[in-house]
């Protein structure tokens, strides 16, 4: 999204200020890409529905709303996004498959086994990686207006620590 990217945007360019040293493995282009096109396998999957829910009369109301349908092309949430875009012919460097992959960080499904805990905790050292999954995390929160997302909640203080950690080392 628009602002996934405008906030992967500002957290470069103040971690830049902070360690200038990691300018060259937080190129521009590579934001632009990894934040405006990690979610790109949401394209197509959502159609239109009637949903029910109670109004101030405690009674049934319909409304349109949205389902999602995951059966075309069944791949988890960051690997479906990499392959999508590798398919349509983007050039991708590691660093950009790697944060468009763990952009959900530890809370995608498959981060149970053994192999993904090994994976994401390399791909930790990648600045990119937590630039989108903070920026991925942070959005929600501050354009609904609501409290953290859940996944930060989860965590605490700790994951803000930890991402400020690995951008800043």
């Amino acid at each position: 999204s628009l602002n996934v990217y405008r906030t992967a945007m500002m957290l470069r360019e103040q971690m830049i200020a902070m360690r200038p040293d990691i300018e060259g493995r937080l190129q521009v282009d590579s934001v632009v890409i990894s934040s405006l096109l990690h979610d790109i396998c949401k394209a197509n999957i959502y159609h239109k529905t009637t949903k029910y829910r109670k109004d101030a009369n405690n009674r049934w109301e319909a409304y349109d709303g949205y389902d999602v349908d995951y059966t075309r092309f069944p791949l988890g949430h960051g690997e479906k996004s990499v392959v999508m875009l590798l398919r349509l012919g983007l050039e991708l460097s590691n660093d950009e498959i790697l944060a468009i992959r763990w952009h959900m960080s530890a809370w995608d499904l498959s981060f149970q086994s053994f192999e993904s805990k090994s994976n994401i905790s390399a791909a930790s050292d990648v600045p990119l990686v937590a630039i989108l999954q903070a920026a991925d995390a942070l959005v929600p929160a501050v354009t609904a207006g609501s409290s953290l997302p859940c996944r930060f909640r989860l965590s605490g203080c700790r994951w803000v620590a930890r991402m400020f950690f690995i951008i800043t080392k």
